[in-house]
């Protein structure tokens, strides 16, 4: 590291610029995002919040483990559309199938409303969890929420019925997800119960305004 400043050529000490600091905090900073057409200019103790939830920043692929592409939010809906159609679930009601044997954790993307949502469906600890992102921005999420259904061919009158506010798609590992409690959570031995003679549960996710 330099012991001298490179312009007066005079030594550096560990003295604090303290009126540069207060320019610091006064100064509005443009965001990281800004070739991609974010216009937003904030302080600095606000800007490294913003760039976690900017419209413009950059979006991974959360359907495969092995897909490496990035690219916009607006990017990503083509992307999933041709690459994991097999993971892109159409309409504000759909239907599935959970059987034991399947695995740990699954990640879908609903299409609902014009909307896009991740659909993730996780089996920890001996639970099974539900849980919505929605694909958007922050201060929209608020507007949705999901209900997951679960029902059985064997008796008609038994079902299982929930009702959960949907996240934002800030969050990238599942986990947190769980840990913050917003979400559905099944016991095991409650869903088995459940179960047809194929080994098979019925239910339902529905996205529905808030």
């Amino acid at each position: 590291m330099a012991n001298s400043c490179p312009v007066c050529k005079l030594a550096l000490t560990d003295t604090r610029n303290f009126s540069l600091e207060t320019v610091s905090t006064i100064v509005y900073y443009p965001c990281n995002n800004v070739e991609s057409g974010c216009q937003q200019c904030l302080p600095i103790e606000e800007i490294d919040e913003h760039h976690l939830i900017c419209d413009y920043r950059s979006y991974a692929c959360r359907l495969s483990k092995y897909c490496s592409w990035e690219g916009t939010r607006d990017e990503l809906k083509k992307h999933y559309f041709a690459k994991h159609d097999n993971n892109i679930l159409i309409g504000r009601e759909c239907f599935s199938l959970w059987k034991q044997e399947k695995p740990d954790y699954t990640i879908n993307m609903i299409m609902a409303f014009d909307e896009m949502f991740y659909v993730h469906v996780k089996r920890r600890n001996d639970i099974n969890y539900w849980a919505v992102q929605y694909i958007g921005r922050s201060e929209d999420v608020i507007l949705f929420c999901f209900e997951v259904h679960i029902f059985t061919d064997q008796f008609n009158d038994r079902k299982l019925e929930f009702s959960e506010i949907c996240h934002d798609d800030v969050k990238d590992d599942i986990d947190d997800i769980i840990d913050s409690g917003f979400c559905v959570a099944v016991p095991l031995n409650v869903l088995e119960t459940y179960t047809n003679m194929e080994g098979v549960v019925f239910y339902k996710i529905e996205i529905k305004r808030a």
